[in-house]
């Protein structure tokens, strides 16, 4: 299961509760209108029927928004969660140059040339290459052993591949330094742990494996896969790979670029490995920026109605303001008054709401692999994100009603 295949869902699901918030926002202005002039007047219409359900369309604008705020949340965190990450390879840095056009033919027929012309120079540090850009779909092999289907990937890459990518070697260094083949075999650690020893050794390395830790090469959806990697340096590679300096990397680009059309007609393309990274979770990253809006739309929608409502009860309970107020209540506690029902209405809302965004987070997790857990103070943060607007909007309009003349209340009575 992918984010893609949840999209629609989580975008429906948004547009669904913002809907919602439109519709029970519009009840106020529909029900306060309808009311007959005269017989409103006094107080005419503020039943308990009429204001059990504007307590109850508040208190679903209320979870709407709630509900909203605590999905993008973790959308966020999860975005942010990839982004730190520890892949099990360095990123940082590196630049890759495109070696190959549409037909998979080599643009630089020496990559080797191109790569010892520029590294040492204005802060390029070092490079490598590699048949395939880690980070795409990397071709797949299989075989079956007796009862048994191996299946893993397989990259090609320069002899320094390893090296470059500070990807560390955990058995057979030796090997690796006193090679005795043109090409050396290499596979990561969960090739051997799914496999085992022999298997790899008689089926893939043709001999001792050298294994090296394990380092995401794919995106971090999926688990970590079986990779053999065969070092051995090919001028044609498709991929070549610069580590440059922080200091001046404008110097090194330029340098790349004017040394890449002595060698070649075809244009200079590049990318930088954390660039490419951050592109493998532009999906949530777009998500969270869709539903930050949909969340604000539903907050503001829930305290237009709320504010309504205060306004409305301000109004109608302009005599009883007025009589306490001569009674020596202070502004701060007929404030406290008129804004004690929305606050029951947001602790109703925020307990409906934390189990049903919950339930959502918990199931759009479980398609990824690697995670972020759910953390109880991300309730608190959309808690308090949602409460401190309501309070802020909702408190302007109970200010203005707790320090009107009331004289003038007493006097319209």
């Amino acid at each position: 299961m992918l984010l893609k295949d949840n999209l629609g869902l989580l975008t429906g699901l948004a547009i669904t509760l913002t809907l919602i918030s439109i519709f029970v926002a519009l009840y106020p202005s529909f029900y306060l209108t309808s009311f007959n002039p005269v017989a409103s007047y006094g107080g005419a219409g503020m039943g308990k029927d009429g204001k059990l359900m504007r307590n109850v369309l508040t208190t679903i604008q209320f979870t709407a928004a709630s509900v909203l705020v605590l999905v993008t949340l973790f959308i966020r965190l999860q975005h942010e969660y990839f982004k730190s990450y520890d892949l099990g390879m360095n990123s940082e840095n590196i630049l890759v140059v495109n070696n190959s056009n549409l037909d998979f033919e080599p643009l630089i027929n020496n990559a080797d040339s191109y790569m010892q012309e520029v590294t040492g120079k204005g802060g390029i540090i070092n490079s490598t290459a590699s048949s395939f850009r880690l980070g795409s779909e990397l071709p797949r092999y299989g075989f079956m052993v007796e009862d048994k289907q191996i299946l893993y990937s397989v990259i090609e890459g320069s002899e320094n591949f390893l090296h470059f990518f500070d990807i560390k070697i955990l058995e057979g260094k030796d090997n690796f330094v006193n090679k005795q083949k043109e090409k050396i075999e290499v596979v990561n650690q969960k090739m051997i742990n799914l496999y085992g020893t022999e298997v790899v050794e008689n089926q893939v390395t043709n001999g001792s494996a050298i294994v090296v830790s394990d380092f995401n090469f794919r995106p971090l959806y999926e688990d970590i896969s079986p990779l053999n990697i065969i070092l051995h340096n090919d001028p044609k590679y498709s991929n070549i790979y610069f580590k440059v300096s922080n200091e001046d990397v404008g110097l090194s680009i330029k340098i790349l670029e004017t040394t890449w059309k002595k060698f070649t007609t075809a244009p200079f393309e590049y990318h930088f490995m954390n660039e490419i990274v951050d592109s493998l979770y532009k999906q949530e990253s777009d998500l969270a920026s869709l539903l930050s809006i949909f969340s604000l739309t539903a907050i503001l929608i829930a305290i237009m109605g709320v504010y309504g409502l205060v306004s409305f009860n301000s109004k109608y309970r302009a005599k009883e303001i007025a009589i306490r107020k001569v009674q020596g209540s202070t502004t701060k506690q007929i404030m406290l008054l008129l804004n004690k029902g929305m606050l029951a209405q947001f602790a109703i809302a925020f307990i409906i709401a934390t189990p049903i965004a919950y339930c959502i987070v918990d199931k759009w997790l479980e398609q990824f692999t690697h995670k972020t857990p759910i953390y109880w103070w991300i309730f608190l943060v959309g808690a308090l994100i949602v409460l401190f607007i309501a309070i802020l909007t909702v408190s302007m309009q109970s200010y203005r009603a707790a320090t009107t003349n009331p004289v003038g209340a007493l006097k319209n009575e």
